[in-house]
């Protein structure tokens, strides 16, 4: 990630941008995010155990975990914010993905 400023010269109309930061993406991942969010019909409950080791691995980066339970009609759905942070690593994403989670970021 590049931060930096744009700013007009004031003797004529160049515009120029002058860079204060380079940061690596792999630093800022856990930091830019605020929540993990998982879509999951009700008969997958028993499957998020693998998760469940994954709440207290780390201390840095963690954000919200946030669950969207549907119904096995998939006509209704209930929203719930867990107490816990999850870290959000590769490891994590990739476990998610291995299980076929639906699963967004913010």
């Amino acid at each position: 990630m590049v931060k930096g400023v744009f700013r007009k010269n004031r003797y004529n109309d160049r515009v120029s941008f002058n860079i204060n930061s380079i940061s690596q993406l792999n630093e800022l991942k856990g930091k830019m995010l605020s929540s993990l969010s998982i879509n999951l019909p009700e008969y997958r409950m028993k499957d998020m155990a693998p998760l469940k080791s994954l709440l207290s691995a780390s201390t840095e980066n963690r954000c919200d975990l946030n669950f969207k339970i549907i119904t096995n009609d998939g006509k209704q759905y209930i929203e719930m914010r867990s107490q816990y942070k999850i870290p959000v690593t590769k490891k994590v994403l990739e476990i998610l993905s291995e299980m076929g989670v639906e699963f967004s970021l913010k």
